[in-house]
């Protein structure tokens, strides 16, 4: 087989903005329209900086209401969640964890030659907080942390990319290569739009209502602005920046907007007065907000969706965030902090008895570096006397079967089987497979197109107390083990999906402190229980049979029954397990988490 070259890694961006208020026109003309133009070039992450946010005093209601309506402003001008990151900097805990590190990496004497502190400070002298005074540092952990090698920068934020720069410097100067050094990105830039009512000033949302132009603004608040707008005493339609400052800026808009060049515009004004121009202009203006705000009002009727947004984009950057933080605070001195990870420290072992000696793990790769849920890669690998490799292209490419280890963080799972599933060779992914059954069929398709057969499962499936029960027998069940819905279902799930062979139609659940009950209907008429009770107990279940009742206890080796199906998997390279029974489980798994938000509610599984 032809061994595939490894992809050119894309450079990063990072951009924040702060929810200080809906986005001017100038925003969007300025940058923003500009931004989905790079989510195939680049690899960008789009933070929502309500961290940055507080050095200013917020009312809280307020600052959440503009979070969340900028996150869906960020959609409806069209990011791709699935090719950019979208999150909120407070969401992500490892920027207050670097903002400190990075601090003690910074003089006094830098932080007040900051120019905008100075301008900050004499806006709102009654509020001259550290926060104020050090928030560029935070600035540059934002940057760190992601290893981005471009940021876009203005001209008001050169200053504070070139301090990041020597933090970043002075840091590795100490300890070797742990930071990216950032450049500034530079694109095409759209016009400098300026204030209606002073056009020699930058269009600001913190200016009078009259002197910019929302992204939230209607047709009419549009129109009635632009006839207002700040012209002059003359008559001419030309561009003239300096002489003619408010026409100039109008004429600006437009081009921009249109894509109309200068003198074209001016041309096709010739004998006409200013009050065409401001009709001509508010035109285009409400014809580019008009789809950017249906588009957003639907975002913001689907909150659901807008939660899977932003926690799906916090996971992915906490990940990347951790790797860079863990690294950073290694290089310092500090002692590693980890996990043990049950699964990750007997699956070698394991492996190679099911198989005599046949199988062995001979390689690791981790996304990240992280304590969460497991040692650092590094040190696993040492500690299991297990090569480390540097990139999943040269793991794929020394393996002859692959496990995808994401303990209990199903989200990932979509992101981290793209490169396995294209490589043809006998993937596992470990329970649980997805959040939901359209992410499994997403999952099973790239397997399905590459012919890389791919299983998942848990390993209750597999305990000796459900050998003997015939599906057919089956009515109903009352299932019960230990911990919540989200993180530890699957392993009810998955003995109750393979003991009532029908199609799931609807989930309902019951909720109390310590305590999931989630009722699932089958289409055949049968029901099932699954009941989560918290820590310490044990997997059990009632099973109401044509010839009575049964309570099993699950006592036996269940997870050495698991290995042995793995160890066959990967000398087969055929999954014992349907695809559409893990589907089927996903489904209510999916179906399961909606109904926890309306307990008492029938949840139908589509």
């Amino acid at each position: 087989m032809e061994q595939q070259t490894a992809p050119v890694k894309k450079q990063r961006i990072l951009s924040g903005i702060q929810p200080s208020g809906t986005p001017t026109l100038g925003n969007y003309i300025g940058a923003m329209r500009n931004w989905k133009l790079l989510e195939d070039q680049y690899d960008c992450l789009y933070m929502i900086a309500d961290l940055h946010a507080i050095t200013v005093r917020q009312e809280p209601a307020k600052l959440r209401a503009q979070s969340i309506q900028l996150l869906a402003l960020l959609l409806a001008i069209g990011l791709d969640p699935e090719k950019n990151v979208l999150f909120f900097q407070s969401h992500v805990h490892q920027h207050a964890e670097m903002n400190w590190l990075l601090n003690c990496f910074t003089y006094m004497g830098e932080m007040s030659r900051m120019t905008q502190f100075k301008d900050k400070s004499a806006k709102h002298a009654d509020n001259i907080n550290c926060g104020l005074f050090t928030y560029p540092v935070l600035m540059a952990g934002d940057i760190l942390l992601y290893q981005a090698n471009l940021v876009p920068v203005g001209v008001d934020q050169t200053q504070h990319l070139e301090i990041c720069r020597d933090i970043a410097t002075r840091f590795n100067s100490l300890y070797g290569n742990v930071f990216t050094i950032p450049e500034g990105y530079y694109p095409k830039l759209g016009a400098r739009v300026m204030s209606l009512q002073d056009p020699k000033r930058k269009m600001s949302k913190s200016d009078p209502d009259d002197c910019f132009i929302s992204m939230l603004d209607g047709p009419d608040v549009v129109r009635r602005k632009l006839r207002r707008a700040v012209t002059d005493s003359e008559s001419e339609i030309r561009f003239d920046a300096e002489n003619k400052p408010g026409v100039s800026n109008l004429l600006a808009m437009l081009c921009a907007l249109t894509d109309e060049s200068m003198d074209h515009a001016v041309e096709s004004f010739a004998g006409k007065g200013y009050g065409d121009l401001k009709s001509a202009v508010a035109d285009a203006i409400v014809a580019t907000l008009e789809p950017i705000q249906a588009d957003y009002n639907r975002y913001m009727s689907d909150k659901a969706y807008l939660e899977t947004v932003y926690r799906q984009g916090a996971e992915r950057a906490g990940r990347m965030a951790e790797r860079t933080l863990s690294k950073a605070m290694k290089k310092i001195g500090f002692i590693d902090y980890y996990l043990d990870e049950w699964h990750a420290n007997n699956y070698p072992r394991m492996i190679a008895e099911a198989s005599n000696g046949s199988m062995a793990v001979t390689g690791a790769f981790g996304l990240i570096d992280s304590p969460i849920g497991g040692r650092t890669t590094e040190t696993w690998c040492r500690e299991m006397n297990i090569p480390r490799f540097e990139t999943i292209e040269a793991l794929i490419a020394d393996s002859d079967a692959l496990i995808v280890l994401s303990p209990d963080n199903c989200e990932m799972h979509e992101q981290l089987c793209r490169l396995p599933l294209a490589s043809g060779k006998p993937t596992y992914v470990d329970k649980t497979f997805a959040p939901d059954g359209e992410t499994a069929r997403r999952i099973f398709a790239m397997a399905e197109e590459s012919g890389t057969p791919c299983c998942s499962t848990s390993a209750l499936r597999f305990a000796d107390e459900y050998a003997d029960i015939a599906p057919d027998a089956v009515q109903a069940i009352s299932s019960w083990g230990p911990n919540g819905f989200e993180t530890y279902s699957i392993h009810q799930l998955e003995p109750i999906l393979m003991l009532i062979q029908s199609r799931p139609v609807r989930v309902m659940a019951h909720t109390a402190p310590d305590f999931t009950q989630m009722d699932i209907a089958f289409a055949d008429g049968r029901f099932a229980s699954l009941n989560c009770f918290g820590k310490g107990s044990p997997f059990m279940m009632n099973i109401a049979c044509a010839g009575g009742c049964r309570t099993l206890e699950v006592r036996s080796d269940y997870f050495g029954g698991f290995i042995r199906a793995l160890v066959r998997f990967f000398e087969t390279g055929k999954a014992e397990i349907p695809h559409a029974e893990t589907v089927a489980i996903m489904d209510v798994r999916g179906a399961g988490l909606k109904a926890l938000k309306a307990p008492g509610n029938w949840v139908e599984i589509e």
